[in-house]
Order: C-alpha cells, then sequence, then structure tokens
C-alpha cells in the first residue's frame, strides 16, 4: 500500500518549525533509544543508510503513519497543537516500530513482528497500541463544510459541462471557474490581511511505471484547475503531485483520477473508428491532441470572464509561494518533444474538445463512475 497517495500533505511556517522538533525528537530515538549513527538527513542501518524523512498531512481519524515506498514518516496535523511532548514522541516511536519492522521482515502491520521491534526498544503498550485517543469527541466536528460544499458545486458544474445544449454547457464551464476563482481570491484577501497562515498543500494523484504522453496530457490539463502539477521519480516509476490550495488541489486529483482511465477509453474508442492509428507514436500524438482540445475549450470559455489583470497575476504569485513552501529548488521544465502524427493528434483534438468531467457516484468515499468513451 502506498500511503502517500492517500494523505494530503501540509506545508506552511508552522508546520515546517513542527516537522524541525518532531526530527529532533526522530533523531534522539533513534541514537539513544536504538542506538543507531544519526547523520544530518540519514541513519545508518546494518550499513545503509535510510532518509530522516517527515510530512504532515490532513486526515482527521488517523495520527500517523510510516510510508515504506519514501521511508517516509507523515504526522497528522492535529498534532502541531494538540499532542503533549510525552504523546507526540509516543506516536513516532510507533511509526519507527513499523519503519524497522518492515526494513527488517518486510511487514507493516500490528502482528508478531511490530510486537519484538516494540519490545526489542523496550517501548511499552501505549506505544504499540495501534489507536491513540488525542481527542475523540473533536472528531465529531471536524471537517470544512463551507470547502466540502464548494467541491460538491464545481464536480456538478464540471459534470453539466457535458449536456448537448452548447449555451447551457458553457455556462456551467463559466459557473465552475468562477467559483473556484472567487475562493482563491478570497484566500488570498485572508493572506494579506494575516487572517490565516498561507499553507501549501500536495497530494500524489497518479503514479506509473514509465511516463507518458497520456500523463503529459493530464498535467496540461491539470494546470487549468490553479495547482502545480509536479512530475517526481523513484524507485518504482514516476509520481505525478499537484501542488496548490486545499480545494483545489482536492478537485485536481478527483479530475487526474478519472482523466487516468478515461483518456485510455478514448484511445480504444478511437482505435475502432480508425484502425490505421495504432502504435505508441500515434497514441501519443492523440494524448496531446486531447490535452489541446480541452484546453482550448476551457481557455475560450474563461475569456467571457472578466477578471482583472491583478487578479490573475496575484492568484499566480500565490502559487508560486505555495510552490516555494514545498520544493523551495524547483525548477520547470520544458514540454516533452516526440514524433508527431497530425492526423492521431486532430482526433485527440477533437476528443479534448468533447471531453467533460462527470461526477462521481456514490456517498462517502468517492468511487468515480466509468462513462461510456466519447
Amino acid at each position: 500500500l502506498n500511503l502517500y497517495g492517500i494523505f494530503m500533505h501540509i506545508y506552511s511556517k508552522t508546520s515546517a518549525l513542527f516537522i524541525k522538533r518532531a526530527k529532533q525528537i526522530l533523531k534522539k530515538i533513534l541514537s539513544e533509544e536504538i542506538g543507531l549513527k544519526v547523520h544530518k538527513t540519514r541513519f545508518e542501518f546494518k550499513r545503509s543508510l535510510y532518509p530522516i524523512n517527515l510530512v504532515v498531512f490532513e486526515k482527521s481519524n488517523i495520527l500517523g503513519f510510516f510510508d515504506p515506498h519514501g521511508y517516509q514518516i507523515g504526522l497528522s496535523k492535529r498534532l502541531i497543537f494538540e499532542a503533549k511532548e510525552k504523546l507526540l514522541r509516543d506516536i513516532i516511536r510507533h511509526e519507527v516500530a513499523h519503519f524497522f519492522a518492515y526494513i527488517q521482515f518486510g511487514i507493516l502491520d500490528h502482528g508478531p513482528s511490530f510486537k519484538k521491534i516494540c519490545q526489542q526498544f523496550s517501548w511499552d503498550e501505549q506505544v504499540q497500541s495501534a489507536t491513540i485517543d488525542l481527542s475523540k469527541e473533536n472528531e465529531k466536528y471536524e471537517g470544512d463544510l463551507k470547502a466540502e460544499r464548494l467541491i460538491s458545486k464545481v464536480k456538478k458544474l464540471l459534470s453539466l459541462a457535458s449536456s448537448n445544449n452548447p449555451h447551457e454547457a458553457k455556462m456551467a464551464t463559466l459557473k465552475a471557474n468562477e467559483l473556484m476563482i472567487n475562493h482563491n481570491l478570497d484566500k488570498l484577501e485572508s493572506f494579506s490581511s494575516h487572517e490565516i497562515e498561507e499553507q501549501a498543500f500536495l497530494k500524489r494523484v497518479l503514479q506509473g511505471k514509465k511516463n507518458s504522453a497520456k500523463y503529459h496530457a493530464i498535467y496540461e490539463i491539470l494546470k487549468l484547475f490553479m495547482v502545480q502539477p509536479v512530475f517526481n521519480y523513484g524507485r518504482e516509476g514516476f509520481y505525478l503531485e499537484v501542488i496548490g490550495e486545499k480545494i483545489n488541489v482536492e478537485i485536481a486529483d478527483y479530475v487526474g483520477t478519472y482523466l487516468n482511465l478515461e483518456l485510455e477509453h478514448l484511445w480504444e474508442a478511437q482505435k475502432k473508428k480508425t484502425p490505421h492509428l495504432k502504435g505508441s507514436a500515434k497514441k501519443n500524438a492523440f494524448m496531446r491532441g486531447v490535452s489541446k482540445g480541452y484546453l482550448e475549450k476551457i481557455n475560450l470559455s474563461k475569456k467571457s470572464l472578466k477578471i482583472e489583470d491583478k487578479a490573475l497575476i496575484a492568484m499566480e504569485k500565490s502559487l508560486n509561494s505555495k510552490i516555494a513552501l514545498v520544493y523551495p529548488r524547483m525548477s520547470h521544465t520544458t514540454s516533452r518533444r516526440s514524433s508527431n502524427c497530425s492526423e492521431s493528434e486532430q482526433v485527440g483534438k477533437k476528443s479534448g474538445s468533447n471531453l467533460f468531467i462527470p461526477r462521481a457516484l456514490g456517498k462517502g468515499k468517492e468511487k468515480l463512475s466509468l462513462p461510456a468513451s466519447i
């Protein structure tokens, strides 16, 4: 299980200070309680170096996690303000126990191997407990209802953009853009008046073994939703992450998950219509065409919105500051170049101009519907 993509990560000056404090605790545990040699960003264990990698995440009912894919320990943002030193130390010990159970036995559960690690380091039942009651009553009231309603409205409007009525489809697209823009402008006013601290949210949307034009098409489309997509590469392949304001990241995650499936469906449907268009080069050209077609449609609709240039510049500046919080030294790369097929790209553009994002079905944890290919 790759836990990285489940939780939304938070970056701010407050979370950075908390991570600094948590790293000090973690280093003391590794050196004084386990007896390991600890460096600035890594520690030594059995002639191997492992990273000291902590993040703050947002999820109301979980206080910590260990993700083996990046040897990463996550700590809930609730711990920043609600956890006493002893409790924070025990939660970090708990995740360290998962860390060592994994690197020694390949186990991630709370079974005998996990308990053996806790006993080996002389950690008590409080550390071994899978659940720690931080503030049981708070969970009943947790959640940003205003944000949830806005996300729901935007998703509904995106699905209405599939209407056969061109006027209704255009108005739905415009309204979705307007809601997101107004939300971001409201946030900017709060930051400038110091009502709230600026935060950056990061979520891993997609991952795979090999990058392709399809993922670059998704990358380009996601930028329409006021986030900065980023490709990261690791031992198991590539990851597509998005950075931005919380609501934008939630919507981009929803859109990216849908597009990952739908773009494949569009290509399979196109191959049936035009059997001579086959092979990776033509598929890549088709995917580039899809992103161009969708971008042209949305950007054409956006021109009908009367947004001041100053507001757009302010939003772009805010997004850049969020990127700097997450990746201080990130540099932008140029677009991929590959062989082109004009016919395949043109049919891709047509598919992109007809592309829409449907609403998810069901309540609670969303499951994406899989509509027939256009």
